[in-house]
């Protein structure tokens, strides 16, 4: 059968342009548009005006007022996952780890933690096994996105 690896090679190099491995193809382009198109009402673009990721709507629990151009209206330059995205910006965003209880809202993010976010001035995105994650409650007051 040739169908199956037809399919495993075009599997393959939508994947390898996913992850930045590879030429980006007009296809991958589209699906990239399309992609942030559908998910841009439910997410927040973040760029540093090479790069850009999506993180869920909610998940900023802290904007410093200095970082605030880091959202973006529109992706500027090349879509990398999260992990990456945040390796290469230490400087001005960073993961603020939260239990599941915290996000649902039913339990408050630690005041000593919260009040230490003004003092970095950066972007603080919660997180839950390593993955941004939308905080709802109280415990998301700090932000509004």
């Amino acid at each position: 059968m040739k169908i199956i690896p037809l399919i495993a090679t075009v599997l393959t190099l939508s994947l390898s342009n996913l992850f930045g491995q590879g030429e980006q193809s007009a296809v991958s382009a589209k699906s990239q548009v399309y992609a942030t198109q559908k998910s841009s009402s439910q997410s927040i673009i973040l760029t540093d005006g090479s790069n850009w990721t999506l993180v869920p709507r909610g998940s900023v629990l802290f904007l410093p007022q200095e970082q605030q151009e880091k959202i973006g209206k529109r992706p500027v330059g090349n879509l990398l996952p999260w992990k990456k995205f945040v390796s290469l910006n230490k400087s001005w965003i960073s993961a603020e780890e939260v239990t599941l209880r915290q996000a649902e809202g039913i339990h408050e993010i630690d005041p000593r933690r919260t009040s230490y976010w003004p003092k970095q001035d950066k972007i603080m995105v919660a997180v839950y096994l390593d993955a941004p994650i939308t905080v709802t409650g109280p415990a998301n007051q700090t932000a509004r996105n």
